[in-house]
């Protein structure tokens, strides 16, 4: 503390502030980190060293060169972690370069799904670009027991404020949705793990006739009663396709859950994004009335497979068609709601925004259940 009031005394700080948490509060904001949008869910690297942090000086400074000048300003970010001793130090300095220039870069491209990201949505993308540059350059070394961190970034203040005028308050919009849509999938996929719990596997992509050989319906019809939607399910007539004269007009009563949290243009009502691949087996988790074990078909990680996407192009919510993929075939269109990318949900339900510069070879891991693939390293950065 006594450091602290020595650099503030001084005078050249713009910001200097000292945190000091007791043990039990530590373990809450770190657990609270673990599992959570910093580190992008529960599958995630751990930051145990960080828990044994005793105190901490941030100190924000203006570099005396660009004093004076008009508009962007150059800044210095110092932050020193005090550990209890140096090898405790050492190992969460790895941990803390993970976070600042790995997960945290989540929130910067609001990769995770959480409110939060309505917050980094304020951000313009010059800024957040400026940020992760300094991210990706920050210095970390260890001195004893102390960790130090060493950041420089610009800011044009004139232009932020502007841009927040003009487009910010559109980006917090586009935010909601995302996370509005994201959480349509997560639900979507926990209705599919309480269906597997019941039935011992995933719901089939298509309903077919009792002879086999007549496509009857998709599997969202046949997970109404996991949604909460038991009365709009005994209204259908399950030994007739989705389109005949008595279920069509169930149609118009598509569940809020399957639509699109914006306005698409040139979309129907009853239409939804949501979808799942289909393909041959160990391709893709679904085809037909294939059986699909949970977790068993997923040999690759349930965290490592995509369960349930938005998809390029939207179909009729009761109607048997979802996305065609075979490894040895083009990529199929994903994301049709929004234009930086589509959000996707993982079959252990967890749901993440993959933007649209996502390598070929990732997306493929991600939609192969059984292709023995490693992951790049581009799934865990955005």
């Amino acid at each position: 503390m006594k450091d602290t009031l020595t650099v503030a005394a001084q005078g050249d700080a713009l910001f200097v502030a000292h945190f000091h948490t007791p043990p039990f509060m530590r373990h809450k904001l770190f657990s609270a980190f673990d599992g959570g949008i910093l580190v992008g869910g529960k599958d995630s690297p751990r930051f145990e060293a960080l828990n044994d942090l005793d105190t901490a000086r941030l100190e924000v400074r203006l570099k005396p060169s660009a004093k004076g000048r008009a508009t962007t300003d150059n800044y210095v970010v110092d932050l020193a972690l005090h550990f209890p001793d140096a090898s405790t130090a050492e190992i969460a300095a790895n941990e803390f370069l993970k976070m600042i220039q790995g997960k945290l870069q989540n929130v910067l491209r609001r990769s995770g799904m959480s409110d939060e990201l309505v917050l980094a949505a304020i951000i313009s993308p010059k800024l957040t670009n400026e940020i992760e540059s300094a991210l990706r350059a920050a210095t970390i070394e260890c001195k004893g027991p102390v960790v130090q961190v060493h950041m420089e970034f610009r800011i044009d203040m004139a232009a932020e404020v502007e841009d927040w005028m003009t487009k910010g308050i559109v980006r917090v919009a586009q935010a909601k949705e995302q996370i509005a849509s994201a959480n349509n999938l997560r639900q979507l996929a926990l209705a599919m793990h309480t269906y597997a719990d019941t039935y011992d596997r995933l719901p089939p992509a298509v309903v077919y006739s009792e002879d086999g050989k007549t496509p009857l319906y998709s599997w969202r019809v046949v997970l109404l009663p996991f949604v909460e939607e038991d009365e709009l399910y005994k209204q259908f007539h399950l030994d007739e396709p989705w389109d005949s004269a008595r279920n069509l007009p169930l149609l118009k009563k598509m569940p809020k859950l399957y639509a699109s949290p914006r306005k698409i243009e040139g979309q129907e009502p009853f239409q939804t994004f949501y979808q799942v691949f289909v393909g041959p087996e160990k391709e893709a988790p679904f085809e037909g009335n294939r059986l699909v074990r949970f977790p068993g078909s997923f040999a690759d990680g349930t965290s490592n497979t995509l369960l349930v996407v938005e998809a390029g192009e939207a179909v009729p919510w009761t109607k048997p068609v979802d996305i065609p993929y075979a490894n040895n075939r083009p990529l199929p269109k994903l994301g049709g709601i929004f234009k930086d990318g589509f959000n996707a949900c993982t079959a252990d339900g967890a749901p993440r925004f993959l933007r649209r510069d996502i390598s070929e070879k990732t997306l493929r891991a991600l939609i192969t259940p059984d292709g023995g693939e490693l992951l790049p390293p581009d799934w865990d950065q955005p």
